[in-house]
């Protein structure tokens, strides 16, 4: 699965001249990609038109603030059979550590989502699966890709409670999206890593989204349903695959989230041994949780910065909660290991 898709892009410099680009499969970060996303949930009024567009078009939008950042991780499902039978189709693996596992088709012609396994869950995470998936993009993707997605998800958990007076044995969430997108413009973007050549999309979507409980009695009863409509604003450019920056608008055209590629990636930031643990919240106070999914590692060891072991535990695969509140502050290294081989290694920063 590994590319030289950056190749070409690497050779670049990050400031280019304007022009109309074509987005194809083949601009899919390779397996192992460590892809850094700078987040900005916004708090305030943003104020910014991200809907004018133009081809050419030049955007110049003001300095987003960095509230938090996480990663996407490029993986192949194959090399977790336990979660590649859940989604069988999937062909490219999305972890993103702390929230979960995200799978997806990509094909000569679209990117299509199949499904969520969400770690935050853990140790019974949630799977969420798209009986109808939802089309993330087209290919090729230029000036003019208009396309539409009509995704359906469902998700059943167990639900053991009494509400009303009746018992309650599962929970359902489903939710109904249909979006139109279209590439509406082309030019430059002004990125906090240079100006980037972009294709200009905005993507309209409407959700139903409902809950559903199964009574012993009665069998699945609604609970509750809402309906939504937001707009996703995205500027794509070559070599990346997903958005280089991301604006997420409420109806009412308020900002609500934007999200942008930190990192230009290039080879040497491709990870050999993907990490396959997350750790959350970081920095941490007074606990730290470690979840795993998936691997072959026998246990996990903490090490401060003198290299002392100051904590280790088998590892599972679920949810591991460490009492950190006695540590001093610093920076502490926690490896995952399968006898004396070193699977993965993370940072954790105890404030």
């Amino acid at each position: 699965m590994k590319k030289f898709l950056f190749g070409f892009v690497l050779t670049l410099s990050v400031i280019l001249v304007s022009g109309q680009i074509t987005i194809t499969q083949n601009d899919m970060p390779p397996e192992g990609t460590n892809l850094p996303i700078g987040n900005d949930t916004i708090q305030t009024i943003f104020n910014y038109d991200f809907f004018l567009t133009g081809a050419p078009y030049s955007w110049v939008p003001p300095t987003a603030t960095e509230y938090q950042s996480f990663f996407y991780i490029f993986q192949d499902p194959a090399d977790s059979v336990n979660l590649q039978a859940l989604f069988p189709q999937a062909n490219i693996m999305i972890w993103v550590p702390g929230y979960g596992y995200y799978f997806m088709d990509s094909s000569a012609t679209e990117l299509r989502m199949l499904g969520i396994i969400d770690s935050v869950s853990l140790p019974d995470p949630v799977v969420l699966k798209y009986t109808n998936p939802d089309t993330i993009m087209v290919f090729p993707f230029t000036y003019g890709t208009a396309y539409e997605s009509n995704s359906l998800m469902d998700a059943k958990i167990p639900y053991d409670d009494i509400i009303s007076g009746f018992q309650v044995d599962s929970a359902r969430m489903k939710s109904e999206t249909y979006s139109e997108a279209e590439v509406v413009g082309h030019g430059t973007l002004a990125h906090p890593l240079g100006i980037f050549n972009v294709l200009h999309e905005i993507k309209n979507k409407e959700s139903i989204d409902s809950t559903w409980v199964r009574l012993v009695s009665f069998g699945w009863v609604l609970a509750s349903a809402q309906t939504s409509t937001n707009h996703e604003i995205n500027y794509h450019s070559s070599g990346f695959g997903f958005p280089v920056y991301q604006v997420e608008v409420w109806e009412d055209s308020t900002v609500q989230d934007i999200k942008w590629i930190k990192v230009i990636p290039t080879f040497d930031e491709v990870f050999s041994t993907v990490p396959l643990f997350s750790v959350f919240p970081n920095p941490c106070t007074d606990y730290v949780n470690v979840a795993t999914l998936q691997g072959e590692a026998e246990r996990f060891e903490i090490y401060d910065i003198s290299g002392r072991m100051v904590y280790s535990h088998k590892s599972t695969r679920a949810q591991h909660q460490i009492n950190v509140s006695e540590w001093s502050s610093g920076i502490y290294i926690i490896r995952w290991l399968s006898g004396n081989k070193k699977i993965a290694e993370a940072k954790i920063v105890k404030g």
